[in-house]
């Protein structure tokens, strides 16, 4: 950042190797040596006045060297607010890549812009937010750019972009038997199995014992110590051509605070797990997940279907949770079980004719029928529904005003988006006031990232059929004998795809077929669960449904003269409370048949 010759800079790397450090150490260089209008990028506005309180304030506070620079933010008019301070000679400027008003107004000689890949497409409606900010510096001949990362989705990346026009500097150590130079590549990696542990969704995870590095050209062990003694002889060597921009890839083999174990753990608590597996390669490895886009084979998941009928609970299903697409004509609800390791089964699925504008309809009175039932369970017990998600896409009163009659505790209200760090964000309110404020009380929507169910549902479905003996991978997904195969080609009827949008590649889901309401119904199924609690339950939450559900084993007892009284029957779960409106009399012409 102090060499004349480079205009930018970029650090594509893992998460928690020091690039808050970088920045801050980048900050007092130009207050304490070469004073100049900085501005730091963050995410969001929220996130650049987190960072002033938490690492910015603390800094001045505790550098001798820059400390008198800056006036008492105590005192009136001194320049030293939360999200501009100012100096002599320069200021130091924070805003918010989803704030245009922020991005606006100052000429700026130095731009540090912080994880990038998590900026909005556009800042408001003006555009990207890096060219917005790039755009201040240029009546500077000495302008300086850095752009830091951890990269997320190939193709869609802007720090992986950066990277590849930079000269792609990577950082090489020595061999501790052979002296010979090499990249620390988890290619290289490798570990000692030992015990598998239970994991948070009841599954058995695979540790590790031990993990080091093998050299490259030796075969040699590089232990912890080794490692660490390894990269204070490192140095940085550039793999392609400088054109200005400097670049460098770092990832957490190089840290100090993690450890070979760490990451060989991390590895294997991530297999069968997709999401926790695409968190491992952009966090650990500093690397950008590849989606393949491709959406699995309809003939090939009809193949898969399993010998048990429609309309009841398989042993492994544990709860039940409901997913409901509202159209001109129809609803269509999809009625899903969910066991241990976010295996799932179909259950149900329905297609509801009527005229959905009109809440007296027979389409709604249907949906309030699924809403009510009973399933029998395989184990004896007889389950109703935890949850139902219907999304509030299409006729957006009519499903406030039939939600609310049923109570939010059982109907979540939707809205599918493409964003979102979760799979579900927070509530956003949807009523108002007479004067037009939101009612922080009043009927609340749920926002749920379908391109995140969308690539967890097909992560699942693209999982091989595990050998005779072994059990169902993670997110297993099972169906009847009697699924048309009408229904998989609408699950699979959306790929995923990249396009030019004002200059970047950005990553999309597209209908490859025009139907496609087994898909959307299954997220929303899957949102539904979500709230419910699937991916916080531990061990004991399954253990316990379980115990009531299944048929437990009766107790064994020695034989006596005396004759033992029976053992106790175990108890049935008690349907769910049936609300006025009643099951659904008669089904609409659908081609699912039980």
């Amino acid at each position: 950042m102090s060499d004349p010759r480079v205009k930018r800079v970029v650090i594509k790397s893992s998460a928690q190797v020091g690039k808050s450090e970088i920045l801050l150490n980048i900050l007092a260089f130009f207050v304490a040596h070469d004073p100049s209008p900085v501005m730091l990028l963050q995410p969001t506005l929220e996130m650049a006045e987190a960072f002033s309180k938490d690492r910015l304030a603390p800094m001045i506070r505790d550098t001798p060297a820059i400390r008198h620079k800056f006036a008492d933010p105590r005192s009136r008019d001194s320049g030293n607010t939360l999200l501009h301070k100012k100096y002599p000679g320069g200021h130091i400027t924070l805003a918010g890549a989803n704030s245009p008003a922020s991005l606006a107004s100052r000429p700026i000689r130095v731009v540090l812009a912080d994880e990038v890949d998590r900026y909005p497409i556009s800042a408001g409606t003006e555009g990207d937010p890096i060219t917005l900010v790039m755009k201040r510096n240029t009546t500077f001949f000495n302008a300086k750019e850095l752009l830091t990362s951890t990269p997320t989705t190939a193709g869609a990346s802007r720090i992986e972009a950066a990277f590849e026009e930079s000269d792609q500097s990577l950082f090489y150590v020595p061999c501790p038997a052979c002296g010979a130079f090499h990249i620390l590549q988890f290619e290289n990696f490798r570990w000692e199995e030992g015990k598998s542990i239970p994991g948070q969704d009841g599954r058995q995870v695979r540790t590790a014992t031990a993990a080091w590095f093998e050299c490259p050209h030796c075969q040699a062990k590089m232990d912890e110590v080794a490692r660490l003694r390894a990269i204070r002889q490192g140095y940085w060597e550039a793999s392609a051509e400088f054109r200005g921009t400097r670049g460098f890839w770092l990832w957490e083999a190089y840290s100090p605070w993690s450890s070979c174990l760490r990451i060989a753990n991390g590895w294997l608590a991530a297999q069968g797990r997709p999401e926790q597996l695409k968190a491992f390669v952009n966090t650990t490895l500093g690397r950008t997940w590849r989606e393949t886009g491709e959406a699995p084979d309809e003939e090939k998941l009809l193949s898969r279907c399993e010998d048990y009928h429609l309309g009841k609970v398989p042993s492994g299903g544990l709860f039940l949770t409901a997913g409901a697409d509202v159209q001109a004509d129809r609803i269509e609800v999809q009625v899903v079980a969910w066991g241990r390791g976010k295996e799932s089964w179909l259950v149900d699925y329905q297609i509801l004719l009527g005229d959905t504008a009109r809440l007296d309809s027979p389409a709604w009175v249907g949906l309030t029928g699924v809403l009510n039932r009973s399933y029998p369970h395989e184990g004896g017990a007889t389950l109703g529904l935890q949850m139902m998600a219907v999304d509030s896409g299409y006729q957006a009163q009519t499903v406030y005003s039939w939600a609310r009659q049923q109570g939010a505790t059982r109907v979540l209200v939707i809205k599918g988006e493409d964003k979102g760090i979760g799979l579900l964000g927070l509530p956003v309110a949807a009523e108002t006031t007479r004067k037009g404020k939101r009612m922080k009380r009043g009927f609340r929507v749920w926002p749920l990232n379908v391109s995140m169910a969308k690539a967890e549902l097909y992560g699942w479905l693209r999982q091989e059929r595990p050998a005779a003996g072994e059990g169902y991978p993670p997110g297993w997904c099972h169906f009847p004998l009697t699924t048309p195969l009408e229904w998989f080609r609408q699950l699979t009827a959306e790929q995923y795809v990249f396009r030019i949008h004002k200059g970047f590649r950005k990553g999309e889901w597209v209908k490859v077929r025009e139907r496609n309401e087994a898909l959307d119904t299954r997220n929303y199924a899957r949102g539904a669960a979500e709230r419910v609690g699937l991916s916080r339950m531990h061990d004991a939450d399954w253990k316990n449904l379980e115990e009531r559900l299944l048929p437990q084993p009766k107790e064994i007892r020695p034989a006596t003269s005396t004759p033992q009284p029976p053992t106790e029957q175990p108890k049935t779960v008690p349907p769910a409370p049936k609300q006025q409106g009643g099951w659904l009399q008669g089904r609409g012409s659908g081609w699912f048949k039980r």
